[in-house]
């Protein structure tokens, strides 16, 4: 296993904190390239980091977000599927007791400006 240096440790640190910015900016299409790298340095990581507990920190801090986002999209997706299912039929009865069924508009989003 190659040395590690505290340069290192804080090069982690830095890669961490812009996967914070990522997160908190919604920027998700970097986070696949950002976790090669992440992966590599915690791989040279020694037990006894002297800024370990920082970098725990962080990893527990960026977690949370990650775990955050995944809920907020989970949540869209889930509030698409409502939109777009088609809505059940009206029916009502007409003044000599018939029965009829009443067409259903465009389920669309209606945009205002």
């Amino acid at each position: 296993m190659a040395l590690f240096k505290k340069t290192d440790s804080m090069e982690l640190l830095r890669l961490l904190e812009s996967e914070r910015t990522a997160l908190l900016e919604g920027n998700l299409a970097i986070l696949p390239g950002l976790e090669a790298e992440k992966d590599r340095m915690i791989r040279g990581l020694p037990k006894r980091a002297p800024e370990l507990t920082k970098i725990l920190a962080a990893f527990h801090r960026n977690q949370q977000l990650l775990t955050a986002a995944a809920k907020g999209i989970r949540s869209a997706q889930q509030k698409l599927q409502t939109i777009r299912a088609p809505k059940p039929a009206f029916t009502t009865y007409g003044p000599t007791g018939t029965r009829s069924d009443l067409a259903q508009t465009s389920s669309d989003l209606n945009r205002r400006a």
